[in-house]
């Protein structure tokens, strides 16, 4: 390593990029004026504020300094990313929040990158450890190298962020999400319970444990375009419904009765936008003498009031056997779930993922609102959903074009959205310039309690004298957007 000034650290890493700590504002006019047109300085807080990577540095120099850099991206080490524990091999979900920080990181360096026009970058810091890290990262990913491989190769080049457990847990998660993505027939699922039964598919079940057998419905809202989703357990006939409609809780209610099924579960994918969830009325409709009806369910972490809030990774049962796992798929909203139908003894053909607006059938969910974010959900789309054996089936919460489902191996290769890299996915969804969903005004407060107004509706109509079933009958129902409206904002 070549040393420009006593406290400063100078290091060619390539013929792209160089890596620097410490330099003063002189040191760095030189280093500009002679190779460096393109320099990146990784802030040391979030404020945007370049500050100076030589404390020796005079008012002069400090200004010196600020004038020669081309971007700069906040790399703070009390960001919670970098700050908080790691988390340990075995936690799965705390794994799974890490790498999408870690992406959503990557992706504001990635874009500092691409406003640069020419090579080679001076990529700076305080020391040149984040620098390391950041240089380091990205050309593994370029060269399509594992994690492991990046962590010699920076041994080697005597790069000192391999000391700091959370730079190099962070360039570790980048690299590695992108080497899996190129070979995906060694990326196991994140969720072990999941890739623990997809290892066991092929298993035959022994005479005394026959696989169990399920009855499937899809039902269809042609205002908002929203697909419902009925499964039930044919011995007990116990069921579960995913993502109701208000409009239609109605004619929900009326085929789960004529099935003979008891509906233990109400499941909401995410906040939705564009319709007002049957949750509520549906609670009224299947209620009876022995029982409050079926438990309302979304994401905990969507704030959402319900009976049940989901955890990442949670499994639900009907007649006794554990049929369904819920995947944290973030992005479209901060809340929304991936609910994967399975069993070991089904065959891979039969099993089904319902995923909300996470990936619709060639194209995803918007990412500008509802905390929504586009690295989320591309890291989402790819861990949670895309690294399902190919012959899975897709379900999403809506089609505008008459679709009804795909497999994980058609949107692999036709889905025009997460075949892009990750620059050009973001850049996309960005400029997608869509309006607000119709209903976004109603829909949302309502939502966020599972259209818990219609019960106390209908508690108060009974305190007065109604029956449930005629409160239910004149409970509110919001008005109904047209189809354009809702197939164009999305939801």
């Amino acid at each position: 390593m070549t040393t420009a000034s006593a406290a400063a650290t100078f290091a060619v890493f390539n013929e792209s990029y160089a890596i620097a700590g410490a330099i003063s504002g002189a040191e760095l006019a030189s280093l500009k004026a002679s190779t460096y047109q393109s320099i990146l300085y990784l802030c040391p807080d979030a404020d945007g504020d370049t500050g100076c990577a030589n404390a020796a540095d005079d008012e002069e120099g400090k200004a010196l300094f600020t004038a020669q850099i081309t971007a700069h991206v906040a790399f703070n080490m009390k960001d919670p990313l970098f700050s908080s524990p790691l988390p340990s091999s075995d936690d799965a979900v705390a794994k799974a929040a890490h790498l999408r920080a870690s992406i959503g990181f990557y992706a504001e360096l990635d874009a500092a990158f691409a406003s640069m026009t020419t090579q080679p970058v001076l990529v700076m810091c305080k020391s040149n450890r984040r620098a390391g890290a950041v240089v380091a990262a990205r050309e593994a990913i370029r060269r399509g190298l594992s994690a492991a491989e990046m962590m010699q190769d920076s041994t080697d080049r005597g790069l000192t962020f391999i000391g700091t457990p959370a730079h190099a847990a962070w360039a570790s998660a980048c690299v590695d999400f992108f080497y899996n993505l190129s070979h995906r027939q060694h990326y196991p699922h994140p969720c072990p319970a999941v890739a623990a039964a997809i290892a066991d598919v092929q298993t035959p079940p022994s005479s005394s444990s026959a696989p169990p057998r399920f009855l499937f419905r899809q039902l269809f809202d042609k205002e908002s375009s929203t697909y419902t989703y009925l499964i039930v357990e044919s011995a007990s006939r116990e069921g579960l419904l995913i993502d109701p409609v208000i409009e239609l809780a109605q004619r929900d209610a009326a085929l789960v009765k004529e099935l003979g099924v008891t509906l233990k579960y109400i499941l909401n994918t995410h906040v939705h936008a564009d319709h007002v969830t049957g949750s509520g009325l549906l609670k009224i409709l299947l209620a009876d003498a022995s029982s409050s009806g079926p438990l309302s369910c979304i994401a905990a972490v969507s704030g959402a009031a319900c009976d049940l809030p989901l955890e990442p990774y949670q499994t639900l049962s009907l007649g006794g056997h554990q049929v369904l796992t819920c995947l944290p798929t973030p992005g479209h909203t901060q809340g929304c779930m991936s609910f994967l139908f399975y069993h070991k003894h089904l065959p891979l053909e039969e099993w089904k993922c319902f995923t909300g607006d996470a990936l619709l059938i060639r194209g995803c969910g918007r990412t500008d609102f509802q905390g929504g974010s586009s690295s989320s959900l591309y890291v989402s789309a790819h861990t949670q959903i895309l690294s399902l054996p190919e012959s899975v089936a897709l379900y999403p919460a809506h089609d505008y074009k008459g679709n009804t489902s795909t497999t994980v191996a058609e949107e692999l290769q036709y889905n025009p959205r997460f075949g892009k890299n990750l620059g050009s996915y973001i850049h996309l969804m960005a400029n997608l310039n869509l309006p607000p969903p119709a209903k976004l005004a109603l829909a949302l407060p309502r939502n966020m309690n599972c259209g818990a107004e219609v019960i106390e509706a209908a508690s108060s109509d009974s305190a007065g004298g109604s029956s449930s079933s005629s409160a239910a009958a004149s409970a509110p129902t919001p008005p109904v957007a047209s189809p354009a409206s809702s197939s164009s904002s999305g939801s």
